[in-house]
């Protein structure tokens, strides 16, 4: 049986240190970690909420080397698909196969707009147990440091 839990929060309300949360887990597993990746993550929605309505959620994320649509829905299935040059506000026409076939027919003529945009950083970390099986998968996903204007900008580094 596996158990997916979306979010760890701190017992105190305060702020909960990946780095504690590794060395935690650390204590009782092996603990692998993967590189840290920038994520630029758009959520889309239309003016009148359809998706949430309906039970989805759809993202255009943004990753080294590409882009992707992650259509969501309640029991927490996912279709992850490929995309190149998709702007926004936009049809629901406009998306790849499989997106398009579950967000038109909610959406109808509403065009798809951005409703958040976020930068986080991802990093996948791999606990194995003594016998050296993985018996979990945690992906730390946390707010990518603000950048200055200039940084921004390529100015500085």
């Amino acid at each position: 049986m596996s158990e997916q839990i979306r979010a760890l929060h701190a017992a105190d309300e305060g702020r909960l240190e990946l780095a504690a949360v590794v060395a935690a887990l650390s204590a009782e597993y092996a603990a692998a970690s993967g590189a840290k990746r920038l994520v630029r993550r758009r959520r889309l929605h239309t003016l009148d909420r359809r998706l949430r309505a309906a039970g989805l959620r759809l993202e255009h994320n943004t990753v080294a080397p590409g882009q992707r649509l992650v259509l969501s829905r309640e029991d927490d299935s996912t279709v992850a698909v490929p995309v190149t040059d998709q702007h926004w506000p936009g049809p629901a026409d406009a998306l790849p196969g499989p997106v398009r076939e579950v967000i038109s027919t909610v959406t109808g003529v509403c065009a798809l707009v951005v409703t958040s945009d976020e930068k986080r950083r991802v990093q996948r970390l791999e606990l194995d147990n003594e016998d050296g099986k993985i018996v979990a998968r945690v992906h730390l996903d946390e707010p990518a440091p603000a950048l200055s204007r200039f940084a921004a900008r390529g100015l500085v580094r």
